[in-house]
């Protein structure tokens, strides 16, 4: 009897240590299934331009439109050849339509820029680095409607060189804390926009954007924009 029981205190033991230990391994098809979905974030740049949305083909892909120098978080696109159109947000009006291929799985900025007069889409892929707990990552975007190539200046050094205009860095990491920073002109060195702070925390990813025209000044003016990936 004192064996019988015993025994049955060890596999009472044994299930109540199992079910404290469970390790719940989740579906493998649906962990494929949410890489390979393709992402867009959109970034309404065009001064004077009112709130506009992404449409896909014929379908909406935001239900609520933006002001100017505000950015969506991402959200989940079709990948594959297909149609992007950009809409006003109030009357569904088409600003440009343009065909991009979008890789699945990727993530995609899309920069709507330029004046209201002749809208101008800049789809770039991201591809942030492995994120490192102790450090930001940061790239530049260079969508000033003028076209001048840009430098990006920070206290330490010129961080990027010679972006051409619609062109994207690659990201680096930088520490994080305050970043002191300016914009030149790389063909004449002119400083573009000057004394300018960011603050950036360790683990995250940031993008760095000019738009406006680099000889117009108010809300048309070079503006250097920082936003949050991911």
């Amino acid at each position: 009897m004192f064996v019988r029981n015993l025994l049955a205190l060890f596999c009472m033991f044994c299930c109540i240590s199992c079910t404290r230990n469970t390790i719940i391994i989740q579906n493998p098809h649906q962990i494929e299934e949410d890489v390979r979905i393709s992402k867009i974030q959109v970034i309404h740049a065009s001064p004077g331009t009112a709130g506009v949305k992404l449409w896909q083909n014929n379908t909406t892909q935001q239900s609520v439109g933006f002001y100017y120098k505000s950015f969506s978080q991402y959200f989940p696109i079709q990948s594959g050849n297909t149609q992007l159109n950009i809409k006003r947000s109030s009357t569904n009006m088409l600003l440009n339509s343009f065909p991009a291929t979008i890789q699945e799985g990727a993530l995609y900025s899309l920069f709507v820029c330029d004046s209201p007069s002749r809208i101008t889409p800049v789809l770039i892929t991201d591809n942030p680095l492995p994120k490192i707990a102790e450090q930001a990552q940061i790239r530049f975007v260079n969508i000033l409607s003028s076209g001048e190539q840009l430098d990006f200046i920070t206290q330490q050094n010129n961080l990027f060189t010679g972006i051409a205009y619609k062109n994207a860095s690659e990201y680096v990491y930088v520490n994080p804390g305050v970043l002191n920073c300016s914009v030149k002109l790389t063909s004449s060195g002119k400083t573009l926009l000057s004394n300018i702070v960011y603050s950036l925390d360790a683990g995250k990813n940031y993008t760095v954007f000019v738009n406006g025209f680099s000889s117009l000044t108010g809300a048309s003016g070079a503006d250097a924009i920082i936003m949050p990936n991911l």
